[in-house]
């Protein structure tokens, strides 16, 4: 319950900060904050721990946000980002999210995009 609410509270930041070709930006005036990018069940099954980022950059594009963080020195300074691949919730997609440390898949995880409605 908590990771979702976690993933829940992130999605709601991408309105905030959108993010395209791998950087943080504003989005122009007048358009969406975000950009839905449907994942397809095939292809999330193609992800495997240990995959690189730009394996799962090439296997499903770009992704609609991104969070990066390092963590605290006493824990060893590690990259770490977060991909995600927003479900349309109007049409009932699934948001698939990618999880990396140092650049490589760690775990990965789907939801119901309209479940927050």
């Amino acid at each position: 319950m908590r990771r979702k609410t976690l993933i829940l509270a992130a999605l709601m930041i991408l309105v905030a900060f959108p993010v395209r070709g791998g950087e943080q930006a504003s989005p122009p005036a007048g358009s969406p904050s975000f950009t839905y990018r449907k994942v397809s069940l095939k292809k999330y099954i193609l992800i495997d721990k240990g995959m690189s980022e730009a394996q799962v950059f090439s296997l499903l594009g770009p992704p609609s946000w991104v969070d990066r963080w390092t963590c605290e020195v006493s824990q060893g300074c590690h990259l770490k980002k977060v991909y995600y691949y927003l479900g349309n919730p109007t049409n009932r997609e699934m948001t698939t999210v990618i999880y990396f440390t140092d650049g490589k898949v760690t775990s990965k995880e789907r939801f119901r995009s309209w479940l927050s409605r």
